[in-house]
């Protein structure tokens, strides 16, 4: 229980933390994430490079997603 309430405030802690990169981006400026992914062969690269996809297409305000 006490594990679940650690990852819940991890994640909330890292949303926040987006969201004020996000809001403190002057109105001309684009936002950049690198998403961090495993080696070439692995499961995670290929989800991290979808999610790169995804989020560069539909989110607004000249977002750009890297999988690294």
């Amino acid at each position: 229980m006490k594990r679940k309430g650690l990852v819940i405030c991890a994640l909330a802690m890292g949303a926040a933390a987006m969201a004020g990169a996000a809001f403190g981006q002057g109105a001309n400026q684009g936002l950049n994430i690198a998403i961090a992914t495993g080696g070439t062969g692995g499961v995670y690269y290929p989800l991290g490079g979808g999610m790169a996809n995804v989020l560069s297409k539909h989110v607004p305000n000249e977002l750009q997603a890297i999988a690294a």
